[in-house]
């Protein structure tokens, strides 16, 4: 007797139509309230809340559609998610006590007679649980891109590039209302350069420079073909301009240097797919072109990025500073850390009171050196496995050729210049990014099965 395949039974198309339409709406909101990464703001609580059913749908569906290379990347995410629930743990006193850069805080509950009974690891205890808040969103966004259908993943782009133009539109209007402009939806934020939807024109910055990317990987397909006609490329190429406007518009520095590796990224995935072979060259050229185009565009009319990056850094020492008394935290609590989340009060406990500046110091303007400083020795290891890994998925994304695998090789590049930015700024601290980024992940890894098996990875 043969033996007979048992086939799960699939989904009903009603609950599908369901689940990638909450995981639109969930990106949506995210893109729209999450702009800003203060505790204080509302949105970023509702944002997290609006994860909580889509993870909850996501985790359902990974029954069915679980693949066996997601397993460490979800282990991954499981130990990222853990991280800040094992410090909220209570430990006895003659633990948490002995914990390296914990004196101080005991010398001041003795003077003040306070008694020194059990606590966690973490020294803001509700900050940390802010922070495994904070991860929700990200979370549910990744879980969902794995398990929704590749259309619906596209649309998602689609809707990103789409934002990406409303956004540098609302940002030329607020720049025409001044500071005052009632369309600043943030009380703290650059009151004098354009944000869009965001609180801070850096985070700003990041997301239109992946909106670049994502748009010259539109643009890519529309010149083989891939897409309906020569009109898609023509709006592709119009974001991808709009979006380097929109950097300059920003007047961020960071935004303006991430322009280079997002342009030759661009370039590069565009000629990765195929498109300088043929009469594609012509495509790419006007690419290429319309970089150069749309900087000196910026230039003569936003001028701002460039003056601030010709002035250099010694006008605002404020991440100099930061660095510095981050280090000395880092050195005086590993290999625990302080707690995800505490980096305000931490700080303060080792600013170097001879380089005090007139600045509030919210982040360390590093967010590589700020997770460490949180997390210990458990985050440095986070941080090398996330590494190791994205490296290895994005080296085997960029050497199949022969498939369509431009949506990966757009989404590891956007990936890396989060990476990038966040070694001088904390652009994943706001929701709007975080979800942006967790989808890039996704697409990552969720490129399809069939295409991965058939495809052709040259040796070496």
């Amino acid at each position: 007797m043969t033996k007979q395949a048992v086939q799960r039974p699939r989904d009903s198309s009603l609950s599908v139509r369901l689940f990638h339409a909450c995981v639109f709406a969930f990106l949506v909101v995210a893109m729209l309230l999450g702009g800003a990464s203060r505790t204080e703001v509302l949105g970023p609580d509702i944002v997290a809340l609006a994860a909580l059913p889509v993870m909850g749908m996501a985790i359902w569906r990974l029954r069915t559609t679980f693949l066996p290379e997601w397993r460490w990347p979800l282990i991954l995410l499981g130990a990222v998610m853990a991280l800040p629930l094992v410090q909220l743990i209570p430990l006895p006193s003659f633990l948490w006590t002995a914990m390296p850069g914990r004196g101080p805080i005991v010398a001041d509950l003795r003077l003040a007679s306070v008694p020194i009974g059990w606590a966690p690891l973490s020294l803001s205890p509700q900050a940390t649980w802010n922070s495994f808040l904070a991860l929700l969103t990200p979370a549910a966004m990744l879980l969902a891109g794995l398990t929704i259908a590749p259309e619906w993943r596209r649309r998602m782009v689609f809707f990103v590039i789409g934002f990406g133009v409303v956004s540098v539109l609302l940002g030329a209007a607020q720049l025409a209302g001044g500071g005052d402009s009632p369309l600043r939806f943030y009380d703290v934020t650059n009151d004098s350069a354009a944000v869009g939807f965001f609180s801070n024109r850096n985070h700003f910055a990041s997301m239109l420079a992946c909106v670049v990317v994502l748009a010259s990987a539109w643009a890519a397909d529309a010149a083989l073909g891939r897409t309906a006609s020569r009109r898609d490329l023509a709006l592709a190429l119009a974001a991808v301009a709009i979006a380097v406007a929109g950097v300059g518009m920003t007047g961020s520095r960071a935004g303006l240097v991430l322009l280079v590796p997002a342009g030759l990224g661009a370039i590069a995935l565009a000629w990765r797919n195929g498109v300088g072979r043929g009469k594609g060259w012509r495509v790419l050229a006007v690419l290429g072109a319309g970089f150069v185009v749309a900087a000196v565009l910026v230039q003569l009319t936003f001028g701002v990025a460039i003056d601030r990056l010709q002035a250099g850094f010694s006008q605002e020492n404020t991440r100099l500073v930061a660095a510095a008394g981050s280090w000395s935290a880092i050195k005086a609590l590993m290999p625990f850390g302080s707690g995800m989340g505490t980096f305000v009060p931490v700080y303060k406990m080792f600013e170097d009171t001879g380089a005090v500046i007139n600045t509030y110091i919210n982040h360390a303007h590093d967010d590589w050196i700020e997770v460490v400083l949180e997390g210990g020795l458990a985050a440095v290891l986070l941080l090398l496995a996330f590494v190791a890994w994205f490296g290895r998925q994005a080296l085997r994304i960029w050497r199949l050729v022969g498939v369509e695998t431009g949506p990966a090789r757009a989404a590891s590049l956007c990936v890396l210049l989060f990476m990038v930015h966040s070694l001088a700024d904390y652009p994943l601290r706001s929701p709007a990014n975080a979800a942006l980024f967790a989808l890039c992940c996704a697409t990552m890894l969720a490129y399809p099965v069939g295409v991965r098996r058939q495809a052709v990875v040259r040796p070496g």
